[in-house]
C-alpha cells in the first residue's frame, strides 16, 4: 500500500473533532431539556404533593398539614388529631423532603400565619379537600432572578403558578366557633363547639 491510498477509516484528528462537537452540543442542550432541577421542578413537586394531600384529607376526613422549613429548604407532612399532630403511617411521608440543590424557599404567606421569610410555616388541607389559601415562593440560587410562586386557592382548591410574588388579600377574622376545629392544639383538643 502506498502513501496515497485510503482504507476507509477515520483519522485520529477526525475522531477528536467529532467528539469535541458532540461534547459542545451536549453542553448546550442538556441544561435546556430539564435534566437539572430548578425552582420549576420543585414547584411541580409541591403541587403534586398538595393535590395528593387533598385526596388524603377527604378519604381520612382529617386535617393534613404541609410543613415548610423556610431556612433548611425542607418540607414534610403531618396529620392533625385532637391530641396533636402525628406523622402519617403511610411510608411516603415518614421522612422530610428536601428542595433540589440550588433552590430555596423565598417566602410563604398563609391566611393564619401571615408572611414568613424564615422559620417554619404550614399549609392546612381541610377534611373537605380544600387547602388553606397560601402563596409559596421558590427561587433559584443560580441566577437569583427565577421566581416561582404557587398561589393556592382556598375557594377552588386550584394552584396557580406565577412568576409574580404577591401577598394574600386580607381576610375577615374567623368566627369563634371555627377556631377550635382549625387549631385543636391551641384550644386544648376540645372539639366541642
Amino acid at each position: 500500500m502506498g502513501r496515497g491510498s485510503h482504507e476507509g477509516g477515520f483519522t485520529l484528528f477526525e475522531i477528536i473533532l467529532v467528539l469535541g462537537l458532540l461534547g459542545l452540543l451536549l453542553a448546550i442542550v442538556v441544561p435546556r431539556i430539564g435534566l437539572l432541577q430548578d425552582a420549576g421542578t420543585a414547584g411541580r413537586s409541591l403541587i403534586g404533593l398538595i393535590h395528593t394531600l387533598k385526596g388524603q384529607a377527604v378519604s381520612s376526613q382529617q386535617v393534613w398539614r404541609l410543613h415548610l422549613d423556610l431556612d433548611q429548604g425542607q418540607y414534610w407532612v403531618t396529620t392533625v388529631f385532637a391530641d396533636g399532630e402525628r406523622i402519617p403511617l403511610d411510608p411516603r411521608y415518614e421522612k422530610r423532603f428536601e428542595l433540589p440543590v440550588g433552590v430555596k424557599f423565598e417566602r410563604a404567606v398563609t391566611v393564619f400565619q401571615g408572611r414568613r421569610e424564615t422559620g417554619t410555616v404550614y399549609v392546612q388541607i381541610l377534611p373537605n379537600g380544600y387547602p388553606e389559601a397560601a402563596i409559596i415562593s421558590l427561587r433559584d440560587l443560580d441566577d437569583n432572578r427565577t421566581l416561582v410562586a404557587l398561589h393556592v386557592s382556598n375557594l377552588t382548591g386550584q394552584i396557580r403558578v406565577s412568576d409574580v410574588d404577591v401577598d394574600l388579600a386580607p381576610l375577615p377574622p374567623l368566627p369563634e366557633y371555627v377556631r377550635p376545629l382549625l387549631f385543636p392544639e391551641i384550644y386544648g383538643g376540645n372539639l366541642s363547639v
